[in-house]
């Protein structure tokens, strides 16, 4: 299984190697991005970092859409219409959110 412990250099943005187009920076982690996962049309990213943070980004622009506290995340995954976001910690916690209804952060 590949690694995802490499970090992006703050203010630094990296590249898509499917398209070969540079992606904006997503925005500042107190610890190591530890996954990630793709929408199934490639619009959003959720990542999550090792202290338990979910973001979940405009793949695109890099924008916020939301930011979740959900603690040890074992797994998180797309719906395949994009509409929903499911975490499931270490401990067997289900976390689902609603991402359609959510509103771009500010």
């Amino acid at each position: 299984m590949p690694s995802f412990g490499s970090r992006t250099e703050p203010g630094r943005s990296s590249g898509n190697t499917a398209t070969r187009k540079e992606v904006k920076p997503l925005g500042n982690y107190q610890t190591q991005v530890a996954q990630v996962a793709f929408s199934a049309d490639g619009k959003l990213l959720a990542t999550v970092s090792r202290d338990g943070l979910v973001k979940v980004c405009n793949a695109q622009t890099g924008q916020e859409i939301m930011s979740l506290p959900a603690g040890k995340i074992a797994h998180v995954v797309f719906s395949p219409d994009g509409r929903y976001l499911a975490c499931l910690t270490q401990d067997g916690t289900l976390h689902v959110w609603n991402i359609a209804a959510a509103q771009p952060k500010r």
